[in-house]
């Protein structure tokens, strides 16, 4: 299996693959990122999704399955470059005649502002994106249903966390932060790992999944409990009693990939 993109998710996965005697390839823009995924057992293949050419893709092109997960990046990106690297790197695929592409993209495609109560979603709820990012992702998405029918599977990810890297680290003595009722939609790694693991093994394609926790606590009481946990200063929530946006409903997909979450609560991910 290649994993296109092996950082913080990409090499957890790659573990489990490793586990269970499967070769890994996990692509990197870096030569001494190079080395470390070696000593992992998994080969590095260096590849810049800027700089795509046969030479550098040619290495991937006996995994048949690839695991897309590149970010477009914490800051301000540039959406259209973004969608168009990713696009010919789907372009390289068929190409390749790669069997099944594994896609990670985000629940941020179902935008904010048209959740004024509390909305269930499910993963056929109509896409609002609104950030450069979530644009990104729809047109990388209906790129994927147009060039590769039959070979793509699309998981959505909700905030993604484990005990080390959560939000509330970058929440930490802010004041003032609104929506205070608002649903958490957090997915610990472990689970999308066990996910992408099952989308693989029972070759789901032609499909869209998306992953959260089943438990939706208000964002006041949970990221101030958090910041407690963690020993940080607790954030500072406006008054503000309205329940708004967003709960992400995966139930559909847990079904499908006959899996029980290992984290079902946010409150689980840092106990």
């Amino acid at each position: 299996m290649a994993l296109i993109g092996c950082g913080w998710l990409g090499q957890a996965v790659a573990q489990r693959l490793i586990e269970k005697h499967i070769a890994v390839v996990g692509t990197t823009r870096s030569a001494q990122r190079a080395n470390t995924l070696r000593e992992q057992g998994i080969e590095p293949v260096i590849l810049d999704v800027a700089a795509l050419s046969a030479a550098n893709t040619q290495a991937l092109a006996d995994s048949p399955c690839w695991m897309i997960n590149i970010p477009p990046g914490r800051r301000r990106i540039d959406a259209s470059v973004f969608t168009e690297q990713l696009c010919r790197l789907i372009d390289v695929a068929q190409a390749q005649d790669i069997q099944q592409i594994i896609f990670i993209s985000t629940t941020s495609v179902y935008g904010e502002s048209p959740y004024t109560e509390v909305s269930e979603i499910k993963e056929n709820a109509p896409t609002y994106p609104e950030t450069g990012s979530a644009h990104a992702h729809v047109a990388i998405e209906q790129y994927l249903r147009e060039t590769l029918p039959g070979r793509h599977c699309v998981l959505r990810l909700a905030g993604l966390v484990d005990d080390q890297r959560h939000p509330v680290t970058s929440l930490s003595g802010r004041s003032q932060i609104s929506a205070p009722q608002k649903p958490v939609n957090l997915v610990h790694k472990v689970d999308v790992v066990n996910a992408v693991l099952a989308i693989q093994q029972k070759c789901i394609v032609d499909d869209v999944l998306h992953l959260s926790a089943t438990d939706h606590p208000p964002r006041k009481a949970y990221y101030q409990w958090a910041a407690d946990e963690k020993g940080l200063q607790r954030p500072d929530f406006i008054k503000d009693d309205k329940p708004i946006g967003k709960v992400i409903d995966p139930q559909y997909t847990l079904q499908k990939l006959g899996l029980t979450l290992a984290y079902a609560s946010p409150y689980d991910m840092l106990r």
